[in-house]
């Protein structure tokens, strides 16, 4: 028969966390040390550890978490993630800002996801002082922000303000999909000078070249007759 290696293992479990089979993880985890004799790494424990937080089981995060570290498999970056964004869904502000101070303690490269769900946190708790954090973060670590990171502050226009501004900084080319997804979030927060920067930058970049995208964008424009009239 077919022998399975780590591969195979990895693949089964990364199935069975987009799954949200927890149990299928469980049995396979188990399977591979008691059976095949292999040891799991820690690509292994994240897939049981991000499968169980499809779930938003915490309990079991926090088991899984002793098992691994008993396994003597070392918690990397994107075990730190996948925590960060469980305390989004609870809004755990203090537990994200220790994810934060264990990852610059390793040595950890931040990344746009683990920011992003720092992000959510402190809008989940309407702490302005933890966004304004994020945002040196997003400076400091040379990171883009991206259409979340917009989306996610549209309680805070004048906030939202600041982030557009890095991602138009640190975008190359401000393509099409990417122009109209964030003129669309600007819409819903009624955002005109948030808009304003982007049609602009938009216009330089030449992004609206076609008549179908031009339609398109004047629609998203048409609470502002003003900038509309620009286009």
């Amino acid at each position: 028969g077919l022998e399975l290696t780590a591969e195979h293992f990895l693949a089964i479990m990364i199935t069975c966390d987009k799954g949200y089979d927890t149990d299928g993880a469980e049995k396979w985890l188990s399977y591979m040390a008691s059976q095949a004799g292999m040891k799991p790494d820690v690509k292994i424990w994240n897939s049981l550890l991000n499968a169980y937080f499809r779930k938003s089981d915490v309990l079991m995060m926090k088991d899984v978490m002793k098992r691994m570290r008993s396994a003597g498999a070392e918690p990397n970056a994107y075990t730190l993630q996948i925590w960060m964004k469980m305390f989004a869904l609870t809004g755990d502000l203090q537990q994200a800002y220790e994810i934060i101070s264990k990852m610059k303690e390793k040595n950890m490269e931040l990344s746009i996801e683990v920011l992003n769900a720092m992000l959510l946190v402190c809008i989940k708790t309407r702490d302005e002082e933890g966004v304004a954090f994020v945002y040196g973060e997003f400076l400091h670590s040379g990171l883009c922000p991206d259409s979340k990171t917009i989306e996610y502050l549209r309680q805070w226009p004048s906030l939202q303000t600041n982030f557009v501004e890095l991602l138009l900084k640190r975008t190359a080319l401000l393509k099409p999909n990417l122009t109209c997804r964030l003129l669309q979030i600007c819409q819903k927060t009624g955002n005109e000078s948030c808009a304003r920067l982007i049609l602009e930058r938009a216009k330089s970049d030449k992004s609206l070249q076609s008549r179908y995208l031009r339609e398109r964008v004047s629609k998203l424009l048409s609470v502002w007759p003003r900038l509309r009239g620009a286009l």
